[in-house]
Formats: C-alpha cells, structure tokens, sequence
C-alpha cells in the first residue's frame, strides 16, 4: 500500500515539476519565446536576431506587468500598491533618550530629562564681561538706493499700516 501511494507521488512529481536552472536571466517576466530568441541570436550574432531577441523580452515584460497591474486592480483595486514608497516602511532601530544613565519611556520622564538639559543654568549668575573680549568690526555701509525708491516704500508701508482706502 505504501509503495502505491509512493509510486503515484513520484508520478506526480515527474509529470508536473520543472527542473528550474537559475541564471542572470532567471526574472519573473522571462518566458520560453525569450529563451529561443537568445538561442537564434548566440547562433547567428547578426543585428537583426539581436533586434529579434530585444522585442521579444520588451513584449514579455509588457505581458507580465500588464498581467500583474491587472491583478492588483481586480483583487483588491488599489492601484497604490504598485509603489514600493507607499508600503509598510520598516522603522529604522532607535534608543530610548537617556537622563542620568535611565532611559526616559514617559512623557513625564521625557519633560525632566529635556527642562534638566536645556535650564540647567536658569538660576546661576551670567558674566557678561566675556563680551568685552571680542573685537569691535567694522561697520557695514548702506547699499545706495535712489529717492524713488525710498518714496514707493514709504506708500507701501502706510499702505499696509492703513485701516482701509483713503
């Protein structure tokens, strides 16, 4: 009995399965036309067997995205699965923010870590003197503008500042 069902599984398996040889060229739109196309070209390296085997790889890949475009708008109708951009996007691995050695997972937490950092030196005396060291620069001269100018800013401005027309 064993060997019977034995036997019709191995029937099976040689009647259905394809011994499968992966190459460069081994792509999901690749069919048995493009196979004999590259055959007739590394046979007869002309530029027309070469052509030949060119359109025969653009119709296959046509056939196939057009095929799966097609599924996709049947099976579920939303066509913005075809962009990789608009799917699940993997989080990149972050740590938690650390204060004083502890991970802050809190909001709470997270606020004492942040007004610790940021106002550590809200109460302490400031020096202002250290200004006193850095050297005086140059001061910087006016672009030349012309009346006219000056005057079309000053009727934009009260323009502006106005509450309504005069």
């Amino acid at each position: 009995m064993a060997q019977a069902v034995a036997d019709i599984f191995s029937k099976a398996w040689s009647d259905n399965a394809t011994e499968k040889r992966i190459t460069r060229r081994s792509e999901p739109w690749w069919n048995d036309t493009c196979s004999e196309t590259l055959l007739q070209y590394r046979d007869d390296k002309t530029p027309e067997k070469w052509s030949t085997f060119r359109k025969a790889t653009r119709a296959a890949k046509r056939k196939f995205f057009d095929a799966k475009i097609e599924e996709i708008a049947k099976t579920n109708q939303c066509s913005w699965d075809l962009m990789e951009w608009v799917k699940g996007q993997k989080l990149s691995p972050c740590e938690a923010i650390q204060y004083n050695g502890q991970p802050c997972h809190t909001m709470p937490e997270l606020w004492d870590a942040l007004h610790n950092t940021y106002n550590s030196a809200a109460d302490r005396p400031c020096d202002l003197l250290v200004l006193n060291e850095l050297p005086d620069l140059p001061a910087w001269e006016w672009a030349p503008f012309s009346v006219l100018e000056l005057m079309e800013t000053l009727a934009a401005c009260s323009s502006l500042s106005s509450p309504g027309p005069q």
